[in-house]
Parts: structure tokens; C-alpha cells; sequence
């Protein structure tokens, strides 16, 4: 008779993707998740296979939520350049306060891995899609109601808006002073005229 799981594979996977956030995929060994999730290392491969599809549900798991959370006011049928503004300052406000320490998920998957990833870096291409198209579409509706300049071309400054959060995400991760990330977020505004 096969046993029943002794812990939920949510919380589990939940606490390993914190691990991963903080220390990456290379640095993180399964002892470590083992000892971070409370989970035995036979557990954690019965539930979600080796480490490597560990970190892949961890990388929909962040999707799902975290990205959710900061890319969905974009991605709204209403969203505009109040949006755009609060999307920015609100990485200034995490920067802050500690909230994004660890900087984006995707954009710190996307460097350990570049292209050599597998379905870690076609995972990482889905969502770095979905952050252009997010910053897009809150370009032109901006535009539409009058809020940013007609002749801004929505598909290039929302690869700069997408190139600033990365960069961004980076400055954050490497603890970079607030002012400089406070400087990158007010230049970055700029640019909606």
C-alpha cells in the first residue's frame, strides 16, 4: 500500500522557493532543501522529482503569485500610467523596506542560467514575454487616454521600461544604496515624458 505524504507539497514547495530565491539554483543543494522545507530528501523526490523539477514548480509557483502580484496592474484593461508610476515606486518602496531583497525571481533564473536551461530558460522566456507585453499594454492605454505622448512607440519604450525593472531587480539583489536605485526609478519615470 503506498504511503500517504506526512507534509503539504504547497507550504514545502513554498519554503524551497524562498531557498532558491535567496541562493539560486546552483547553490542550493538538496540537503539544504531538505533541512529548509523539513522534508527528507525522499520525500521531496517522491513529490516533485530531482532538483532541477523542483525548482521548475518553485519557478511556476513564483509565476503565479509573485509575478502576479507586481506584473497583474499592468497587464488590467485599465491600466494606465498611475500604474506604470505605482509599478516603479513600488520596487523603491520594497528596495526600502527589505520586501525585495532577493530582486525578481525570473531575472536572477534568467542570469544563472542564460540559454543552457532547458525548460528553465523556456519558462523564463514565457514570463519575460509576459512583462513586455504587461508594460505594453499599460503604454498604450496610457497613450490612448492622453497620459504619454502619441509618438511614443509602446513596443520600444516597453522594452526599456522591461530592461530598467531588470536592472533594477539587480540593483536590489546586490544591495545596491537606495538613493542609486531612487536615481534609476526617476530616470526610469522620465522617460514617460
Amino acid at each position: 500500500m503506498p504511503r500517504t505524504r506526512e507534509f503539504d507539497e504547497e507550504e514545502a514547495l513554498g519554503r524551497a522557493l524562498t531557498l532558491f530565491w535567496e541562493k539560486g539554483f546552483a547553490d542550493t543543494s538538496m540537503r539544504d532543501l531538505a533541512k529548509h522545507t523539513g522534508v527528507a530528501n525522499a520525500g521531496l523526490y517522491q513529490a516533485f522529482g530531482d532538483k532541477a523539477q523542483l525548482y521548475e514548480a518553485a519557478l511556476r509557483q513564483y509565476a503565479r503569485t509573485q509575478n502576479h502580484a507586481f506584473f497583474g496592474p499592468l497587464e488590467s484593461r485599465h491600466a494606465g500610467r498611475a500604474e506604470l508610476e505605482a509599478f516603479f515606486k513600488s520596487i523603491l518602496g520594497a528596495a526600502r523596506d527589505g520586501s525585495f531583497c532577493n530582486g525578481c525571481f525570473i531575472a536572477n533564473t534568467a542570469v544563472e542560467f542564460g540559454e543552457d536551461g532547458g525548460v528553465i530558460t523556456e519558462m523564463v522566456g514565457q514570463n519575460m514575454r509576459r512583462h513586455g507585453k504587461a508594460f505594453r499594454n499599460a503604454l498604450r492605454n496610457a497613450q490612448s487616454h492622453g497620459e504619454i505622448a502619441e509618438d511614443v512607440d509602446p513596443k520600444t519604450l516597453g522594452a526599456s521600461l522591461a530592461a530598467s525593472f531588470y536592472g533594477l531587480s539587480a540593483m536590489v539583489r546586490s544591495r545596491a544604496p537606495v538613493a542609486m536605485i531612487a536615481d534609476v526609478v526617476d530616470a526610469t519615470l522620465k522617460q514617460l515624458g
